[in-house]
């Protein structure tokens, strides 16, 4: 077995790999808007590149990671985490305003809540749905570029 061979790396399809711009990008200017109140938010995507860059070609390099979108874009393994998280804070931070307005509008606390946790399901539920259609798809080979299958 030749070295050379132990460090070739497949290049990223050009939707993979603008997905992965796409995600730098986001991080740049959300953490520039963090860090600084002037028009320099384009600096955080320096220590952003400069930390992930080097690690991110070794594994590559290394075979460590694969170049598929499967693999470098989270996908089911992470997908409902934020509706999850979302779920623990239903009554202070998410749907209030339904809550109260219902109140203020004559309904009683308790169809207030049956609304609210209704709703809450209900999206819980679409994204559930979404996650295993989206699953599905992949595996078929219709979301990376693959012949269905």
């Amino acid at each position: 077995m030749r070295s050379s061979s132990l460090i070739s790396v497949t290049p990223l399809p050009p939707a993979v790999a603008g997905f992965v711009l796409l995600m730098y990008g986001v991080a740049t200017f959300t953490a520039g808007r963090r860090i600084t109140r002037n028009r320099g938010w384009w600096w955080a995507g320096l220590p952003i590149a400069v930390g992930t860059g080097p690690v991110l070609a070794l594994l590559l390099a290394c075979g460590v990671i694969s170049t598929q979108g499967m693999v470098i874009i989270p996908a089911a393994a992470q997908a409902l985490v934020p509706a999850l998280d979302q779920t623990r804070t239903v009554g202070l931070v998410t749907l209030p305003g339904v809550f109260v307005g219902m109140l203020l509008g004559g309904a009683s606390p308790i169809e207030a809540g049956i609304v609210q946790l209704v709703v809450l399901v209900a999206l819980l539920a679409a994204e559930a749905v979404a996650t295993v259609v989206t699953i599905e798809l992949a595996v078929r080979g219709h979301l990376d570029g693959g012949s269905p299958g």
